[in-house]
């Protein structure tokens, strides 16, 4: 069924079937397929991909639904950006989709294809910039356990400079009791 919606819209089947679970369907009552769309997700980002209908009276009923579906998808999965490339009909911009900026490009995901061509996104939440704060919760939990591990360090250098002193005074007192019952002990002459 999505094969033959594919072929008629001319997008690259083999490329699609490898892909199949991400795609959304729409079906009439009686079954038969109206539309299609797919979402590929890489990291908090998210593609709209491989969007065919079987007719455009179908497109305009069908596509507010897949999109819902969609929208709803990528937000249950962590998306904080989504993308699509080509010309966006007016849907797609009543939608909230743009062209990128320039920086905003820099961030789409090399599995998503290059930066060339005509793309458009639309930011659906403004994120923590994730690697950064990763990498500052990674940073702090490296300072933190250096911390913990010198408190350790010290507190078994002091642990083993007390056990010295105890084992010194130990020894002395040792050679203080020893010294005192040698020198209580008489002496035999001969």
């Amino acid at each position: 069924m999505l094969r033959g919606l594919w072929e008629t819209a001319c997008l690259p089947v083999p490329e699609l079937e490898k892909h199949l679970t991400d795609f959304q369907v729409v079906l009439r009552p009686d079954g038969v397929l109206v539309g299609t769309m797919g979402l590929r997700v890489s990291g908090s980002h998210g593609l709209i991909y491989g969007e065919s209908f079987s007719s455009a009276h179908q497109e305009e009923q069908a596509r507010p639904f897949l999109w819902e579906k969609l929208l709803a998808l990528a937000r249950n999965r962590g998306c904080e950006r989504l993308w699509m490339k080509g010309i966006g009909t007016g849907f797609w911009q009543s939608a909230g989709f743009r062209p990128p900026g320039n920086e905003e490009l820099l961030t789409l995901p090399k599995a998503f294809g290059d930066c060339s061509g005509r793309w458009l996104t639309l930011v659906l939440r403004e994120g923590t910039a994730l690697p950064e704060h990763v990498a500052a919760q990674l940073a702090r939990l490296q300072e933190e356990q250096y911390a913990q591990t010198e408190r350790i360090r010290f507190q078994a250098r002091l642990f083993k400079w007390i056990a010295g002193v105890i084992a010194l005074l130990f020894l002395a007192a040792a050679a203080w009791l020893l010294f005192k019952l040698l020198g209580s002990v008489p002496r035999s002459r001969f």
